[in-house]
């Protein structure tokens, strides 16, 4: 099968995502054997997570001769920083990347490929919903690779104390959060020096109140 540059792109980025989000995008080059390079960066320096990769870039390259994967991974803050100030040639063809307004600034930039079609046919084995964190304005420019959970714990004492039940709704929380204030009580806290666990509940929120 012969594959053009976006179609090299599109098809790595949708084999990777048979396992927080990939999106295509870049140049891709060609080395002095003729083959084609494509540079892949992510965050996953852990086995469960980094061996797939490393798999699926390896059985990738199998079913695809001339075509070589580089991968390179990095710590989640520095990777913040180098992703943000490379550009040009520089600007890897496959990145991790979180969905929302951090990816939408990397496709405002024109660095990210419309992989729509391409996503749309493969929908079946993708999670639709983590789907749309990667849509804007009715493009796909990314597919997830893996899905967690976001946990919110509450104090049971504290609850049973002030007669407090697990919301249900908005306006349930709404007063939860009047009740402990109240009696000087901060409804949340959050570890957040690194700032990405405090906006996973804001982002979550702010999608569901919009």
């Amino acid at each position: 099968m012969q594959l053009t540059r976006k179609g090299v792109l599109v098809t790595l980025v949708l084999m990777l995502s048979a396992g927080l989000l990939f999106a295509g995008g870049g140049q891709a080059q060609q080395s002095g054997s003729g083959n084609i390079v494509l540079n892949l960066w992510h965050i996953y320096a852990d086995e469960s997570r980094g061996v797939p990769i490393e798999a699926a870039c390896r059985r990738f390259e199998a079913a695809n001769p001339g075509v070589k994967v580089v991968i390179s991974t990095y710590a989640n803050d520095p990777y913040k920083t180098k992703l943000k100030t490379v550009s040009g040639d520089d600007f890897p063809d496959v990145f991790h990347s979180w969905g929302g307004g951090w990816l939408k600034s990397f496709v405002d930039a024109g660095y990210v490929a419309d992989i729509t079609a391409e996503a749309n046919a493969a929908m079946s084995q993708l999670n639709p919903a983590s789907v749309n964190f990667n849509k804007f304005d009715e493009k796909i420019y990314g597919v997830p690779y893996t899905a967690g959970t976001t946990i919110l714990y509450y104090n049971k004492a504290i609850f049973d104390k002030h007669g407090l039940k697990p919301p249900a709704t908005w306006a349930d929380l709404e007063r939860i959060c009047q009740t402990l204030i109240a009696s000087k009580i901060t409804p949340f806290a959050c570890a957040n020096k690194t700032k990405w666990p405090g906006a996973q509940y804001f982002v979550y929120l702010a999608m569901r109140c919009v």
